[in-house]
């Protein structure tokens, strides 16, 4: 009996230990999935955007950077492109004004960069991002070196570097940092705007000297930059469509490029062909060599007629989505006469394709890292979207005949501010340079413009490092 007494004790120690074991183990599956669920969470889904290339717009009047900025943001447009580069007089752009960011080579136009300054700071404001092309078809390099010494000659590749060099270092007074640190607003340099076109008419070149000269070119310029600042992203600006037409001349085609390794993002210009084609060409390969791919022009004349551009626009932009590639239209603009390619928000391709299409991609998941987040910036989106709140906000005097103060229960860094309608719609927009640790602050009751608002209900949404909180605010006069 005793025995037996002996071999249970043992058997239940025995199962004891191994319980407690097991217990262990769950308690440590238990950590870690602790560990893991919430870094899960705060990763979130990546999303396709749209944009738009208004290539001048630093050069136009303020009044009308402000509207052409203020309809990108209520169109949900993320991204905007311009060029550094330089233009004669010409009678039909506005201003007609000729400019240049470099000439004679190795002086710089300080005066048009504190313009670009200003298109920084009102595009931070509203959560823009900005792609700049550094250049654009070279035309002072092409002037002195050629079509193929601008690309060869040792001279002008120093010349290229030291631009570029130049420009990254020019110091934004408003924002208060040198343009390589200004992360928050740029997304990507560019190298150069269709570094393929200048070498179209050069006889005696065969596409594998063209290909051979645009990509020593473009590796040696990535990596400049990435040298210069290897926080923001690298754009080759090519035209990518060398195989597709031009008959393979222009030396940008993005297969046989190959993988010029300091550069993150390859583009496609579209001005013909089957666009499906393209993408399906190319989009696989540039993922295997961790590029990312986007169509970055597209469009066509004002005399083409409302409905074939609306019949244009629609076709691309639903290729771009249903491929899963973002897209940016050319161009942005208020010119009416036939010859531009400029639409705005008063035109009926804007408003049957682009915002609404510009909506659909932004809530289009992508496996791509674009890292835009493109619905924090568009305001009918961001009012649709739910997020968890952080604390709780509160509003005095509530309701209010005009000035409000929102307050917080803690001090908190606070990303941006935005006053939306009930339907979403943004009435005012206002982003923080470095995210500065405040426990208030006070809306005036006007909207972009500096207009005082309508009686009604109005949303605040508070962008914090943490997440997004909202409070209802009644304006009653």
């Amino acid at each position: 009996m005793r025995r037996t007494f002996e071999v249970r004790r043992t058997f239940l120690k025995k199962w004891i230990v191994s319980m407690q074991k097991s217990v262990n183990r769950l308690i440590l599956i238990v950590l870690l999935f602790s560990l893991i669920l919430p870094a899960a969470k705060v990763q979130a889904d990546e999303y396709l955007w749209a944009g738009a290339n208004q290539y001048q717009l630093w050069f136009q009047h303020p009044e009308r950077i402000q509207s052409q900025l203020d309809a990108m943001q209520h169109a949900g447009l993320s991204v905007l492109r311009i060029f550094l580069g330089q233009r004669p007089y010409q009678s039909w752009e506005d201003p007609p004004d000729a400019y240049t960011f470099e000439d004679p080579i190795g002086t710089y136009n300080d005066a048009n960069l504190e313009r670009v300054d200003a298109l920084m700071d009102a595009c931070n404001k509203r959560g823009i991002k900005l792609i700049i092309a550094l250049n654009n078809h070279s035309d002072i390099y092409l002037k002195k070196w050629g079509a193929t010494g601008m690309y060869s000659d040792p001279e002008a590749l120093q010349a290229y570097k030291n631009r570029f060099t130049y420009f990254l270092n020019h110091t934004n007074a408003i924002l208060g940092k040198p343009w390589k640190d200004c992360n928050d607003v740029v997304y990507a340099w560019e190298i150069q705007n269709e570094p393929g076109i200048p070498l179209l008419d050069v006889s005696g070149l065969s596409s594998t000297q063209r290909h051979d000269m645009i990509r020593a070119f473009l590796n040696e310029m990535a990596d400049h930059l990435k040298s210069i600042d290897p926080d923001t992203k690298v754009s080759l600006g090519i035209a990518g469509y060398a195989n597709y037409y031009h008959g393979g001349k222009s030396g940008d085609d993005i297969r046989t490029l190959g993988n010029i390794e300091s550069a993150d993002i390859y583009t496609l210009h579209f001005y013909g062909g089957n666009l499906a084609d393209w993408i399906n060409d190319n989009l696989n390969y540039c993922r295997s060599i961790n590029k990312l791919l986007f169509v970055e022009e597209f469009g066509d004349t004002r005399s083409t007629g409302m409905e074939n551009l609306k019949s244009l626009y629609r076709s691309v932009t639903r290729t771009c989505r249903q491929k899963g590639v973002p897209w940016m239209f050319w161009r942005m603009g208020h010119r009416k006469d036939s010859n531009t390619w400029s639409v705005m928000d008063t035109d009926a391709v804007w408003k049957a394709v682009i915002a609404p299409e510009a909506a659909l991609i932004n809530q289009t998941v992508t496996p791509d890292a674009w890292v835009i987040h493109p619905l924090e910036t568009s305001m009918s989106a961001a009012a649709s979207k739910v997020e968890r709140p952080v604390f709780r906000i509160h509003v005095y005097p509530n309701p209010t005949p005009g000035t409000a103060v929102l307050r917080f229960p803690v001090e908190t860094p606070v990303r941006s501010v935005h006053i939306v309608d009930i339907l979403g719609r943004d009435i005012f927009s206002h982003r923080f340079s470095g995210s500065p640790v405040m426990n208030a602050w006070q809306w005036t009751g006007r909207d972009n413009h500096g207009v005082p608002v309508a009686n009604g209900i109005y949303i605040a949404q508070v962008r914090t490092q943490a997440g997004t909180v909202q409070a209802k605010i009644s304006v009653v006069k």
